[in-house]
């Protein structure tokens, strides 16, 4: 007779330290040595080890009844700030005459076997020293910082973040969670759509919501919480509340900490040929919100809507059925399994989404760490958008942003950019990065003798070097960070996100109303744009790669070349909205200022990326070619358009808008769309 027991369980620790901890116990889990015999279930057992690098697998044979067998199988998923226990007790009882009564009683006693020694192992293990008590040897600035703010349970949470990233470079990707199948397992909730991820990723769904559809978020932690602050123009303010989202009455009330009226960018020049030049950047970063606030009134509004909320629930696997266009999500929460089904899940995990690591592995990387903090001396009107202090250091050119909030706080990031993997300059480390910060915060900034750290805010922010867009996974949808490029100022994605809001909600009521959910349709449902694309070069010349003060020195050429040319171009290029000619211009402003840069550009780039640049200009051209074109088709003729092709260009249509390259009239869209019948719900 086999049977079996299997529970899910949540373990506050690293699986490399779970597995060395427990591969190096003698015998297995279960029992207890007694005269040197491993005695359970009233039998003395001989146990063979057999784990792998993700895996603990003990084998167990009866020494006094040899045909009665067992198998403990421990397998470790990594779920960033916890592992994820999935254990599974098989026992090979001799054969019997089957009696279901004798099965279900020992499958029940095995399942109970097994919660009990987990739950064990699991609250034994918090007893032991933990790892914020080893930080404080290894990072004592960053462990003090922590523990004043009474913020150490984030550390732990920074350390899974470094772990998965350094797995990641090292070519450790992680396990695609997804089948695609025609029998799907039997859902035990319905919807519409699934968010996973409660960041960014609710106020897209509060939006869908409103429009009828039954959606449902979750995320590992609390749904709406926040490890960033945000800063914004008012010109992408408006967007938002266009939207519909939020009005300025609420914004101005609960969400806004700040108004400044400048934003500088300024490099070092000590020991450069080029003299400093301070580029002066008015209404692109000059509005400061409370991302807690903003999350907190999405939150109330998302369940308003008929949301559905899951807190401390993890993503585990997602199952889709092309024929039918649906897709079953594997979830886990409270100790146990889940299944929901829906007609997309929409990944808005973040830069550490395991369908986006295992399927689209980032280029670039931007680590980013700081503090909200009081009692630094800052003008208040003044926001400092990009600032570095010094030279390289360390192969990194450390660069810091500071934007005021409310009753005198300062948001402080510092950050650096760099290629992954093989070609990184670096070994990437929040923690270690934090160590900087707290040391050289106060070359950056002067501290009063009150100064007080108030929160960490952290992240990776990654970037993909294309200009092609990524294929999605057959009913999935990435959005914010899981989807990212590479902009100079859109670090976390907020800006975009919030420029590209309406964009992507309306064509996925699009899609989802036409039933237009192929994956290459899907990838048209993006923050996408062609010449956000383009700028993976300028991030380039952010690393470092021959003098300790290339990288200042280069800075200083790019912020001469786009003084020069006004401040409305320089505007467009940090908000994203570049065009074509804005781009060319930049260009051969940067060559007649500074005509070494063909020279530095072949040294930083080398032949390969040289040659991928010329390519990506001439598919920027292109692209700038049919946006000139194509917006210029009659309405009558977009109109007939087939549903396939007309969403299509409603799609295209969106991102010229986005970009700011619209010179026609939006009459073209909203006749081509038309009414759009109510969309039915899953379910």
């Amino acid at each position: 007779m086999h049977v079996y027991a299997r529970i899910d369980i949540e373990w506050s620790a690293a699986p490399a330290l779970i597995h060395a901890s427990l591969a190096a116990r003698q015998g297995w889990l279960l029992g207890a040595v007694i005269a040197d015999r491993w005695l359970w279930a009233d039998q003395t057992w001989q146990i063979t080890p057999n784990h792998s690098s993700q895996r603990l697998h003990w084998q167990a044979q009866s020494i006094t009844q040899p045909s009665l067998k067992a198998d403990l199988l421990l397998e470790l998923l990594d779920s960033v700030s916890s592992t994820h226990v999935r254990a599974t007790l098989h026992v090979e009882w001799p054969k019997t005459t089957f009696k279901l009564w004798r099965y279900w009683q020992r499958r029940r006693w095995l399942h109970n076997e097994l919660t009990n020694v987990l739950q064990h192992w699991r609250d034994a293990w918090t007893t032991q020293s933990t790892p914020s008590d080893q930080l404080a040897q290894s990072h004592p600035r960053t462990w003090q910082a922590f523990h004043t703010m009474n913020a150490l349970d984030q550390l732990q949470r920074i350390q899974a973040l470094d772990r998965r990233w350094q797995q990641f470079e090292h070519g450790q990707l992680p396990n695609l969670p997804y089948s695609q199948t025609d029998q799907l397992p039997k859902a035990d909730l319905a919807v519409d759509l699934v968010y996973a991820g409660g960041g960014l990723g609710l106020i897209h769904a509060t939006l869908m919501a409103r429009k009828g559809l039954n959606v449902l978020v979750f995320d590992r932690h609390q749904v709406g919480c926040a490890h960033r602050e945000w800063n914004i123009s008012q010109a992408e303010l408006e967007r938002l509340v266009a939207t519909g989202f939020i009005s300025w009455e609420i914004l101005e009330r609960q969400i806004i900490m700040a108004r400044y009226h400048d934003g500088i960018v300024r490099f070092h020049a000590a020991g450069s040929a080029v003299a400093p030049a301070e580029l002066h950047l008015p209404e692109v970063l000059d509005i400061a919100l409370d991302a807690g606030a903003l999350l907190d009134y999405a939150r109330q509004q998302f369940l308003a809507a008929g949301g559905i909320i899951w807190d401390n629930t993890s993503f585990e696997h997602v199952y889709h059925d092309p024929k039918q266009q649906q897709t079953v999500v594997a979830v886990h929460k409270a100790d146990q399994t889940q299944l929901i089904a829906a007609r997309l899940l929409i990944d808005a995990m973040g830069a550490t989404s395991p369908l986006t690591l295992a399927t689209q592995p980032f280029a670039g990387i931007c680590p980013t760490v700081g503090t909200v903090l009081s009692g630094a001396e800052h003008d208040q009107n003044l926001g400092d958008i990009l600032i570095s202090i010094a030279d390289t250091q360390a192969d990194r050119q450390l660069i810091w942003e500071g934007f005021p909030g409310r009753e005198h706080e300062l948001t402080v990031y510092v950050f650096y950019y760099d290629q992954v993997g093989a070609k990184a300059k670096y070994r990437h480390s929040l923690l270690d990065l934090f160590e900087d910060y707290f040391e050289l915060l106060p070359s950056y900034k002067q501290l009063q003798a009150n100064a007080q750290h108030l929160r960490p805010v952290f992240g990776y922010i990654p970037a993909r070097h294309a200009l092609n867009k990524p294929k999605p996974l057959a009913g999935v949808l990435a959005l914010g960070d899981a989807s990212a490029q590479q902009s100079p100022l859109t670090f976390c994605g907020f800006g975009s996100f919030v420029r590209n809001l309406s964009r992507t909600t309306d064509l996925l009521e699009q899609a989802l109303e036409q039933a237009l959910l192929a994956p290459q349709q899907l990838s048209l449902i993006s923050a996408y744009q062609s010449n956000v694309s383009m700028n993976w070069v300028f991030s380039r010349f952010m690393t470092p790669w021959g003098r300790p003060q290339d990288v200042n020195e280069l800075q200083n050429v790019f912020a001469h070349v786009l003084n020069r040319l006004g401040y409305d171009l320089a505007r467009r290029f940090f908000q994203d909205q570049m065009t074509w000619h804005d781009y060319n211009r930049v260009v051969l402003g940067t060559l007649a200022f500074y005509p070494r840069i063909m020279q530095v550009a072949w040294q930083v780039l080398g032949w390969r990326d040289w040659l991928r640049w010329i390519g990506d200009w001439l598919r920027f051209s292109r692209a700038a070619f049919i946006a000139q074109f194509g917006q210029q088709l009659p309405s009558w003729l977009v109109g007939r358009l087939p549903k396939p092709w007309l969403f299509q260009y409603n799609a295209a249509y969106a991102e010229w808008r986005a970009m700011g390259w619209l010179k026609s009239s939006p009459e073209h869209q909203s006749q081509a769309l038309g009414s759009q019948p109510s969309i039915k719900q899953f379910g």
